[in-house]
C-alpha cells in the first residue's frame, strides 16, 4: 500500500510541473460545434483539423457568421461543403479546393459553400467589382495555392471567402468597422486600416500621408524621428525617417549611422577609436582581472581573463586546458576526450591550443568527429513579420556570427554545418513580393569577429546577388509581442539594387513578432509551490488512513 501510495505522489508532483511549465501564446476558442479546423499562429501558420489538440487558434463559425451552427456532424464531408484542403490531420499545409493533390485531404464544415480569390475582398463574389455583397465572408488567407501557409486578414492574397445558406456574413461591408456587430480585422474588411489615409490605425506604426508617397512631408511618423526610436540610445545619429510603402514599417535609409573610428562616440558606439590601443581594465564574470579591448563595431570586446596559457595549471573557468613541463596537454576536471566536451561528438582527437586574442588556453576540437549543431544549442526562437517579408528562423537570424570560437575556419565549418538552403529560410514568399530562384548562406572571412555567415538571394526577375546585413536588433521581452529591427540588402558585386523589404536599395525598419510559445524553467516557483501543497495533502491522507 506504502508502494502505491507514493509512486501516486510521484506522479501527481511530475505532472503538476509539467503542465505548470509552459504557457501558450495565439489562443482562440469556441465549441467543437463551431470550430471549422485550428491554426498554430495568425501569420506564417500551419493548420490541423478541428479534433486535433496541438493548437489553439481555432477558426470559429459563429465568429463569422451571425448566429451559431446547430446542426449535427458539422464536420462531414458532402459534395459542397469543403472549405479548403490539408496535407495533414496537423502540422499541416494548405491549398485550394481547385486542386487535386492526392496527399490533401478535404476540410468541410456544415451548410459552407466555399471558394477562392486571388484579389480584391470576398464582397465582390456578389457585389461585383464595387463590392457590396454581404453574404461571403473571408476565412483564411493562404501563401500559395498549395504547399501554403495560412495567416488572418488579407496578409496573403489567396483568400478563402465562403458563404453560409442559413446565416449571414457578420461583416456587412460598409467600410464602418462595427466591433459591437462582431466585426474584427481578422475577418472583416471594414476594420483593415488604409495605407494613405492619413491616419495611424489598426496595425499601423505609421502613415505616408496623402501624397500616397513616402517622404514628401506629410508623413505622420507617431512622434519617431531617427535619433528616437527603437532602444535608447538609437543606433541613429541624425537624418530624415520616412514611413515605408504599407505604412507598417519605418524606412530609415535616410537616417545617418555613427562613423566608427572618428573619434567621438555617438549613437550605439561604446568607444572610438577602435583598435587594441583602446583597451579598459575589467572584470570578467567568473571575478578574474582582465582588459577589453575597442573593437571595429566601436563596442567593446569581452573581458578577457590575464591568465597564463602555459603556466601548467588550468585556471577553469576561463580556461579548458594547459600543458605540462613537456608540452603535452592537460584538460580541467572530469575531460579526458571529444565527447567529454559534447556528448555529440563521436570520437577524434582532442588538442589545447593558445586562443592569442584571449591569451588563454582552450579546446581545439578541430579533429573532433561528429558533433551538435550549433544552432541545436539554442532555443529555436520562429519569428514572423507583420507586414513585410522576413521569417528568418535561425539563431542568430541575419548575420550568424559564432564568437565562441577561436578558429575562423572552426566557425566556417558551422556555417557549412547549419546554415544551407533549406536550413534556414530567410524569406516568406520573396523579397519584396517576388519570387527568388536561389536562396541559403555563405561565409564572409572578413566579417566581424573573424568571419561571419550571411543569408543570400538572387531574385527571379532582376537577376542580382543580395547580402542581407542586420543594422539594429530590440531584444524580446515578455511584455511586448513585438521587436524592432532594421535591415538592409546589399548587392554582392555588380550595380543592381536588392530589395530588403521597403523597396530597392532602401534599409528597413519593421516589427518582427517575438516568440508565441515561451518556454519557462522545468522547475518554477508556481511549480515549486503547488507541488508541496500536493505532497501535504497526500501525506496528510496517507497518515489519516493509518
Amino acid at each position: 500500500m506504502k508502494g502505491l501510495l507514493t509512486a501516486c505522489l510521484i506522479a501527481i508532483v511530475l505532472f503538476c510541473i509539467l503542465t505548470l511549465g509552459i504557457v501558450s501564446g495565439l489562443v482562440r476558442q469556441c465549441d467543437d460545434g463551431q470550430t471549422i479546423f485550428k491554426v498554430d499562429k495568425d501569420t506564417n501558420a500551419h493548420g490541423e483539423v478541428w479534433d486535433q489538440d496541438t493548437y489553439a487558434g481555432e477558426i470559429c463559425y459563429n465568429e463569422i457568421f451571425e448566429g451559431s451552427y446547430l446542426e449535427s456532424d458539422p464536420h462531414q464531408c458532402d459534395t459542397m461543403n469543403a472549405v479548403l484542403r490539408f496535407s495533414d490531420v496537423s502540422n499541416a499545409h494548405a491549398e485550394i479546393l481547385d486542386l487535386n493533390t492526392v496527399t490533401y485531404s478535404d476540410v468541410c464544415f456544415g451548410d459552407l459553400d466555399c471558394t477562392q480569390i486571388t484579389s480584391g475582398n470576398c464582397s465582390q463574389l456578389d457585389g461585383g467589382p464595387e463590392g457590396g455583397g454581404t453574404d461571403w465572408s473571408r476565412i483564411i488567407s493562404l501563401s500559395d495555392i498549395t504547399n501554403a501557409h495560412m495567416a488572418f486578414g488579407d496578409y496573403y492574397v489567396n483568400m478563402i471567402c465562403c458563404k453560409s445558406s442559413n446565416a449571414n456574413s457578420i461583416c456587412n461591408y460598409d467600410s464602418v468597422c462595427e466591433p459591437a456587430r462582431g466585426e474584427s480585422e481578422e475577418y472583416c474588411i471594414d476594420c483593415l486600416s488604409v495605407c494613405g489615409d492619413d491616419v495611424i490605425s489598426g496595425l499601423e506604426i505609421c502613415d505616408i500621408g496623402l501624397d500616397q508617397a513616402p517622404g514628401g512631408g506629410d508623413d505622420l511618423l507617431n512622434g519617431k524621428d531617427c535619433t528616437s526610436y527603437g532602444d535608447d540610445p538609437s543606433p541613429f545619429v541624425g537624418g530624415n525617417l520616412m514611413c515605408a510603402e504599407g505604412c507598417r514599417g519605418f524606412d530609415v535609409f535616410y537616417c545617418t549611422l555613427p562613423d566608427c573610428g572618428d573619434g567621438e562616440i555617438d549613437g550605439l558606439e561604446d568607444c572610438d577609436p577602435p583598435g587594441l590601443d583602446n583597451n579598459e581594465a575589467c572584470d570578467t564574470e567568473e571575478g578574474y582581472e582582465g582588459i577589453k579591448f575597442c573593437r571595429d563595431t566601436c563596442r567593446w570586446g569581452e573581458c578577457i581573463a590575464q591568465g597564463a596559457c602555459g603556466d601548467g595549471v588550468v585556471d577553469y573557468p576561463p580556461e579548458d586546458c594547459d600543458f605540462d613541463s613537456y608540452g603535452e596537454p592537460i584538460y580541467r576536471s572530469g575531460i579526458t576526450d571529444c565527447e567529454g566536451v559534447d556528448d555529440g561528438f563521436l570520437g577524434g582527437n582532442l588538442d589545447c591550443i593558445l586562443a592569442e586574442e584571449e591569451n588563454e588556453c582552450r579546446f581545439n576540437v578541430g579533429e573532433c568527429v561528429g558533433g551538435v549543431g550549433f544552432c541545436e544549442d539554442e532555443q529555436p526562437f520562429f519569428y514572423q513579420v507583420t507586414g513585410s517579408y522576413f521569417s528568418p528562423q535561425s539563431c542568430y537570424e541575419y548575420n550568424l556570427v559564432y564568437p565562441d570560437s577561436d578558429d575562423a575556419d572552426d566557425r566556417e565549418e558551422l556555417c557549412a554545418r547549419n546554415c544551407v538552403p533549406g536550413a534556414s529560410d530567410p524569406v516568406n514568399n520573396g523579397y519584396g513580393g517576388e519570387a527568388l530562384d536561389v536562396w541559403g548562406c555563405d561565409w564572409d572571412s572578413s566579417g566581424a569577429d573573424g568571419g561571419e555567415c550571411y543569408f543570400y538571394f538572387t531574385d527571379i526577375d532582376s537577376g542580382g546577388l543580395c547580402k542581407t546585413e542586420l543594422l539594429y536588433a530590440e531584444e524580446c521581452s515578455a511584455d511586448d509581442a513585438f521587436r524592432t529591427v532594421v535591415i538592409n540588402a546589399t548587392p554582392i558585386g555588380g550595380s543592381w539594387q536588392c530589395d530588403a523589404g521597403c523597396g530597392p536599395g532602401v534599409a528597413c525598419e519593421t516589427q518582427v513578432r517575438c516568440p508565441r510559445v515561451i518556454i519557462l524553467p522545468f522547475f518554477g516557483a508556481i511549480a515549486f509551490v503547488f507541488g508541496i501543497i500536493s505532497i501535504s495533502i497526500i501525506y496528510l491522507c496517507w497518515k489519516r488512513k493509518k
